[in-house]
């Protein structure tokens, strides 16, 4: 936490990849309140515990007015697939709906938004998940499997590509527990 930077208030959601030459990376969400600001920035390490900022400045910022993620960026989830960095990461527009979106990248620091898709995955108006998808998990074993958070539950959604999502389930896949039992009153992922 440092004064006047991006993330003075908040440090939270790692997500570590480590790469091809053994370099670990963790992506992480940041946030200065009095700014009003969550961003997404990268440390690095070459044995998983001692870790350097790659910048003083975050990797991904907030989208541009009018955009699904003009207000903040949160909850980097990220793979390397093929020598690409992937993130799937969330974003709040101006009406604080939250979605999950895609960037990619060759080196971890300069991102480009996948603006023909973004964003991929929304909630579902009417539904269980309505108002907000978010702290996901993504699982590429060939197929590409995301569990995400929604109104105090988990789904569960699949995709061939990280980009076209299918809801094969109508319910989530885990819901909280009675009054008194592990998970209530909510469960997150």
């Amino acid at each position: 936490y440092e004064d006047e930077s991006w993330e003075r208030d908040y440090v939270g959601d790692p997500s570590i990849v480590q790469d091809g030459g053994g370099t670990y990376w963790m992506f992480y969400e940041a946030a200065n309140w009095s700014w009003n600001v969550a961003q997404i920035g990268v440390a690095t390490s070459t044995n998983g515990l001692d870790w350097a900022r790659v910048q003083t400045t975050p990797v991904l910022g907030a989208g541009a007015p009018g955009e699904w993620d003009e207000l903040w960026v949160l909850d980097p989830m990220v793979i390397t697939d093929s020598g690409t960095f992937r993130m799937w990461y969330s974003g709040f527009d101006a009406g604080w709906t939250r979605q999950i979106g895609i960037a990619t990248s060759p080196d971890g620091i300069h991102w480009t938004r996948d603006t023909a898709h973004n964003p991929v995955f929304s909630p579902d108006p009417g539904q269980w998940d309505d108002g907000n998808v978010s702290n996901h998990f993504v699982l590429h074993d060939g197929d590409y499997w995301m569990w995400y958070t929604s109104n105090g539950r988990i789904g569960l959604v699949t995709s061939t590509d990280g980009l076209n999502w299918n809801r094969f389930l109508v319910d989530p896949v885990l819901t909280p527990g009675l009054r008194g039992q592990w998970g209530q009153p909510v469960v997150d992922f």
